[in-house]
């Protein structure tokens, strides 16, 4: 069995077209071949808790309205190649994801975790939900395979907080800048968002553990 790490937000349009692609790839190969773990890395790991106003974040990061156009046209780009449903239009907050992640995470624990992150990609860029909100974040877990009751607690509580800081901490550390980034094996590092070619060959030569 091939391990890949991808350390992802899910905020982030290019993990999205990342995990598309992958997603293309990895159905031409038998099931038991990869196993996907899902690693936490904010893209905004500053962010106010609450979130910030999209267009107030955007004119932040690019410096200008204009620049965030031109920034996110190579993005709508590969939505639109890559026939990923997007609307950006909705997305009104730019959420802190520490508790998306904390989902991730559990999601993890709970063996759902391709359908939770895919669900909060989709609920983020397809109907702009404030990935930031609790009752959103119970609801894209109850519908990925999480106990509803369960996760509202765990959400009102600080379970696992420290967990993801630590493990952000430890990639930050260890040189990670941007993501996606993915670990393949622990052995290889690749960054960026790839094309379904690329994961083809690389799911064919890179040796089967076992």
């Amino acid at each position: 069995m091939i391990q890949l790490k991808v350390l992802s937000d899910p905020i982030c349009p290019w993990c999205y077209i990342g995990k598309k692609a992958l997603d293309k790839a990895k159905h031409k190969f038998p099931q038991e071949l990869l196993n996907i773990v899902w690693m936490p890395f904010q893209l905004n790991p500053k962010m106010p808790k609450k979130g910030m106003e999209r267009k107030v974040y955007l004119v932040n990061k690019f410096g200008s309205s204009d620049n965030a156009i031109k920034a996110y046209a190579p993005i709508l780009e590969r939505f639109n190649s890559c026939k990923i449903e997007c609307d950006f239009t909705k997305i009104k907050i730019t959420p802190n994801t520490l508790d998306a992640q904390r989902l991730i995470h559990w999601a993890g624990i709970e063996g759902c975790q391709s359908k939770m992150i895919e669900n909060l990609f989709k609920g983020y860029f397809l109907n702009g939900a404030d990935l930031g909100n609790k009752e959103i974040l119970i609801g894209l877990g109850e519908i990925s395979g999480l106990s509803k009751n369960i996760t509202k607690k765990l959400l009102e509580s600080e379970e696992d907080k420290e967990t993801i800081l630590h493990i952000e901490t430890k990639y930050r550390q260890a040189g990670v800048r941007g993501i996606p980034t993915y670990l393949i094996n622990d052995d290889f590092v690749v960054t960026g968002a790839q094309t379904e070619e690329f994961w083809i060959k690389v799911l064919t030569e890179i040796p089967d553990r076992g």
